[in-house]
């Protein structure tokens, strides 16, 4: 019995250290948006709930596992009842409170903390839930029964897996690399990624999706960024004063809100523009002149429609029709960054 009660007394130390991580962490999300505010609070609340139980559990283990003295059986309905409890949490944890504290501004990294860690602690929740018969060795530890056994896990595993499929599926695109051919006169000009070289961007959405990305904003690409981040100019050339072109004055997030957004007609003789929407609120640097690739030209948002922070970025024709375009800082995938995919920007930047 004591061998068994160290495995679970060490399984409760793995939890009290996975909830400790979610929740000191959390206290970050208080400087974000409404929502991260939110799933911050959630987190603190029934994490800390969960680690006064656990401290509750490990004391009932503790006993057994060095001097084999205390009530093994209690130990053991406290150990498969939380285990199964703090699995499931973590189901909800990874996922619906991971996104949660995607939506909008606030700590770039708390997300992806709150997905990985449930990740983890659902997995190791559930193995030890069903591995629980066979440490105890008893007969009476024995009664999960079989649906439980097979279809919870399966289920798990199926909707963590569909949380991923189902976006991807969606927003990947078809891209065409014969539609990204330099088609002009002269060399092709020179786009580089429109973030601070040396940091790498995650792309949310590509090219061609079945999304917003389609019709005459076909070839636009959205780059998750830090709200509050510099936005820099992907290519040289004249900022638009036109206020249907170039603004920074709303402050509203939501699918039919008005957008923040700067533009720049590109130096050269193909008569582009180069789109940068959801920037900040007063972010424009300055608002008339000429910018050098690379210059700070605002600063990352999530206005209008947009759900986290982020620089939706198109190449447009005097029409408005979207442009194929290559990135020169991007040396995989022909130049042509691809959704859920990342990559390190080339772009020149001096603070």
């Amino acid at each position: 019995m004591d061998t068994a009660a160290r495995i679970i007394f060490g399984a409760f130390m793995a939890f009290l250290l996975l909830g400790a991580i979610l929740i000191f962490p959390s206290i970050a999300g208080f400087w974000g948006s409404g929502y991260q505010i939110v799933s911050a609070v959630i987190v603190i609340v029934t994490w800390g709930v969960l680690t006064g139980l656990l401290i509750r559990a490990a004391m009932l283990a503790f006993p057994i596992a060095v001097n084999n003295g205390g009530d093994f059986d209690r130990m053991l309905t406290w150990a498969s009842r939380l285990f199964l409890i703090i699995a499931i949490h973590s189901v909800v944890t990874g996922l619906g409170l991971a996104f949660l504290a995607f939506v909008g501004c606030g700590c770039f990294w708390l997300p992806n903390l709150y997905h990985w860690v449930g990740l983890i602690s659902a997995v190791l929740g559930f193995l030890m839930y069903f591995l629980l018969p066979w440490i105890a060795g008893t007969d009476e530890s024995r009664s999960h029964k079989l649906f439980t056994k097979i279809f919870v896990p399966a289920l798990v595993v199926t909707i963590w897996g569909l949380a991923w499929l189902i976006p991807f599926l969606i927003l990947r695109g078809n891209i065409n690399v014969e539609d990204y051919k330099w088609k002009g006169v002269g060399p092709a000009p020179v786009y580089k990624l429109p973030v601070p070289g040396g940091e790498r961007s995650w792309v949310i959405q590509g090219n061609n999706s079945g999304s917003n990305h389609s019709g005459v904003q076909q070839y636009a690409w959205d780059f998750r960024r830090p709200c509050g981040s510099p936005v820099l100019a992907a290519r040289s050339g004249t900022i638009v004063t036109d206020p249907n072109k170039t603004r920074d004055n709303l402050t509203e997030m939501g699918s039919d809100k008005p957008n923040n957004f700067i533009t720049i007609q590109h130096d050269g003789t193909d008569k582009t523009f180069g789109r940068y929407l959801h920037i900040e609120t007063g972010s424009i640097v300055k608002r008339s002149g000429h910018v050098n690739q690379g210059d700070v030209i605002a600063k990352v948002g999530s206005v209008g429609k947009s759900l986290t922070g982020h620089i939706h970025f198109v190449v447009e024709d005097s029409s408005g029709n979207s442009l194929a375009i290559k990135f020169s800082d991007v040396s995989d995938d022909d130049g042509i960054p691809r959704t859920f995919h990342s990559y390190k920007s080339g772009n020149s930047y001096v603070p």
